[in-house]
């Protein structure tokens, strides 16, 4: 209603304004030759003068800059602009206009200086939508078309068309015309300008609208947003600000701002809250491992050294990680520091599993009689019976036991103190063999004595013996015509040795036989009863008559008796010895003698 009325004042004050022009018109006229253009540029520029004025007075009052370098939005370049709209015709009016007033003066009516302008422009009453700027009115060209009408330019604002009606529901077309008085309504539209919203992980912004930060509203509107701290962040120093200059929030923590144009919100002094972590080594808090101030919202990451807790013989402990008060686990990778926090060290408590380690030949059983491998497990206090298993052949050369002790009054029972580590050694026994001649004077061995290990193997190839790696070998005495000497091969009958040993080479010695043979040195003249005998070396010879006995053996020599012719007799033996060394022919010898008869005669 305050616009209406102050709309009206205003065209009223216009109107006021243009009869006191037309009034100096008129004088002007009377006073002066009385020539139509003269009077009509005057009156056009009083016209311009007043509508200028009146354009000026209106802006001012408002707080509306007229368009800088644009001639178009000035009235006398929109003056300018009818004329050249209108000078197609304007020839044609003129001379019409000269003509009507001819035939008025001829008949001697007065025809009034305004009377001839009024013919030529039109008031035209501009009103419009915004509050920010009052109705004004303009002088143009009757004929002119509303494209030629500039609309003011007002801040904030966006000018839409003209309209017919004062509800902006009609719409004048560019070539519509004005040729009368009348009230045309500019229509504008509010500026939509972006407001931006700062992002931060320390707070929240509320607000109607906000879409990735940014929030659009019209010019000259409010817009009231709040700013929610989060957890972890102090405000005691916080500054709003809106294009740099601060701002104060209203009782329940709103900020508004008045919208000018694009507008950034910046939040200055926040401060995040800082904590401080303590690791401990046990719920007792006997030791402070680490203090450390943490960030909120930030990892805490322990760099101190790695807890321990002290073994006792039944149980170990194993550092695994980091517990609450409450003894509730605490994963430093993913918890997030949000308040003063005391954490605890946290141990796993195993039953202590001690190992055996041990050689092959010793033996162990648990209580239950079992006998545990090397892959078993004993805990501290077991009692184990342990023994060994001496390889045959091998002499035990160490035997220790760790990690246990000897049970009191007991010969190989053990009390389990820790990882059972038993020590054993042996070592293969040496023994003597001996090797002996059957009979020396019979033959002799190349070695008489050796010694060498538990299981070594005996071979035997005629007169050698290969007990390991040596090699013995027996020899025969040289033979003699009275003897013959051999190896008879070797009393053993191992394989092995596994012991000491005495080994024999059995030698023999046989006495050497002879052929002895007996024969006649004439079978005719007499004959032996043996003619040949073997008989050992040394066998005794004896010879008596016509005997010889060799040995137990008598050989007789017997001449030959059956011839009446002849005498026959024996007459010793030749090549006789008295024993027998060699090969030997005894002759007994026979001679032949012819019967003599005395012949008487």
């Amino acid at each position: 209603m305050e616009k209406e009325n102050n709309s009206k004042a205003n065209k009223a004050k216009s109107t006021s304004s243009s009869n006191s022009t037309n009034s100096k018109a008129k004088n002007a006229k009377a006073k002066n030759e009385r020539t139509d253009s003269k009077i009509s540029d005057n009156a056009i520029k009083d016209t311009n003068k007043a509508n200028k004025s009146n354009l000026k007075a209106s802006q001012t009052e408002n707080d509306v800059k007229p368009a800088e370098k644009r001639d178009d939005l000035t009235l006398a370049s929109q003056e300018e602009k009818i004329k050249k709209n209108a000078g197609k015709d304007s020839k044609r009016k003129k001379a019409a206009a000269a003509t009507a007033v001819v035939l008025l003066l001829i008949a001697g009516v007065t025809v009034p200086t305004a009377v001839y302008l009024s013919r030529r422009k039109v008031s035209v009453d501009i009103s419009n939508n915004v509050d920010v700027i009052q109705e004004y009115t303009i002088n143009i060209k009757r004929g002119a078309t509303i494209k030629d009408i500039v609309p003011q330019e007002i801040k904030g604002y966006t000018f839409v068309g003209f309209y017919k009606d004062a509800a902006l529901t009609n719409p004048y077309k560019d070539t519509d015309k004005i040729n009368k008085d009348t009230t045309i309504y500019a229509k504008y539209e509010a500026n939509i300008y972006k407001v931006t919203l700062p992002t931060s992980p320390s707070f929240t912004i509320e607000g109607e609208g906000i879409v990735d930060n940014q929030v659009e509203v019209e010019y000259n509107s409010e817009y009231s947003f709040k700013l929610e701290l989060n957890l972890g962040y102090d405000e005691s120093d916080i500054i709003v600000k809106v294009n740099g200059e601060a701002l104060t929030p209203d009782q329940e923590g709103y900020y508004t701002i008045t919208i000018n144009g694009d507008m950034t919100i910046e939040v200055e002094g926040v401060e995040i809250n800082t904590y401080e972590v303590t690791f401990y080594d046990s719920l007792e808090k006997n030791e402070i491992y680490q203090n450390q101030e943490i960030q909120y919202n930030q990892l805490c990451t322990y760099t101190g050294v790695t807890p321990t807790k002290t073994n006792t013989h039944t149980y170990k402990y194993t550092f695994i990680g980091w517990v609450n008060a409450q003894g509730e686990p605490v994963d430093l990778t993913t918890t997030r520091i949000v308040s003063d926090l005391e954490l605890f060290a946290n141990f796993k408590e195993e039953y202590i599993e001690y190992s055996i380690h041990k050689p092959e030949q010793v033996n162990i059983q648990n209580e239950e009689g079992i006998y545990l491998s090397n892959t078993a497990t004993l805990h501290y206090g077991d009692i184990v019976t342990i023994t060994y298993d001496t390889t045959q052949g091998y002499d035990v050369t160490a035997f220790e036991v760790k990690g246990a002790e000897k049970v009191a009054d007991s010969e190989n029972q053990y009390r389990i103190t820790g990882n059972l580590e038993i020590t054993y050694s042996e070592q293969i026994k040496t023994f003597t063999v001996e090797i002996q001649s059957s009979n020396p004077e019979y033959g002799t061995v190349s070695e008489s004595s050796i010694t060498v290990d538990y299981g070594t193997e005996i071979t035997v190839s005629g007169n050698t013996i290969t007990i390991g790696e040596y090699t013995i070998t027996a020899t025969p005495e040289t033979n003699t015509a009275q003897y013959t000497y051999a190896f008879g091969g070797w009393s053993t009958g191992n394989t092995t040795v596994t012991g000491d040993l005495t080994i024999t080479a059995n030698f023999t010695r046989d006495t050497n036989e002879y052929r002895v043979t007996i024969q006649s040195n004439n079978t005719s003249y007499g004959t032996v009863d043996i003619e040949s005998l073997t008989v050992e070396y040394g066998t005794e010879i004896t010879v008596s008559g016509n005997t010889i006995t060799i040995g137990n053996t008598t050989i007789t020599a017997t001449p030959t008796t059956d011839n009446p012719t002849y005498d026959y007799a024996f007459t010793g033996w030749t090549n006789t010895a008295n024993e027998v060394t060699a090969d030997i022919t005894i002759i007994a010898n026979f001679e032949m003698t012819m019967d003599e008869y005395e012949v008487t005669i």
